[in-house]
């Protein structure tokens, strides 16, 4: 269950306009999922497959109305992208997912990674 609800203005820290695009410049470790953690704690993550994941978030906008925000990320597994052996690296895509109404793991069951 998602408890924290986060404003609109918060994205940026995450590097998300509030139209959805992932601003560009942003390091590997700034889009880590690991990194986006320690700035908004994960309460809901969904693993897709091996190399795809989600996380939701609560919104409110600034006219007050609350939706969902889906982060993606994408498993890298080059050992030369890889921090240490051993070391799981998800990476937050170009894929942020805005929604009015609650959904499913059913709605995305047709995700494949590589997909646009």
């Amino acid at each position: 269950m998602i408890k924290k609800v986060y404003r609109t203005n918060e994205l940026g820290l995450l590097g998300i306009t509030k139209t959805g695009e992932i601003i560009d410049g942003l390091s590997v470790a700034t889009r880590s999922l690991s990194s986006v953690n320690d700035v908004f704690p994960i309460q809901y993550l969904r693993q897709v497959n091996d190399s795809l994941l989600y996380v939701v978030y609560k919104v409110v906008s600034e006219d007050e109305q609350p939706y969902n925000i889906y982060l993606f990320f994408e498993k890298l597994d080059s050992v030369t992208e890889q921090i240490k052996e051993d070391t799981e690296l998800w990476w937050l895509t170009g894929r942020v997912l805005y929604a009015a109404k609650s959904l499913s793991s059913n709605d995305f069951k047709q995700i494949v990674a590589g997909t646009s």
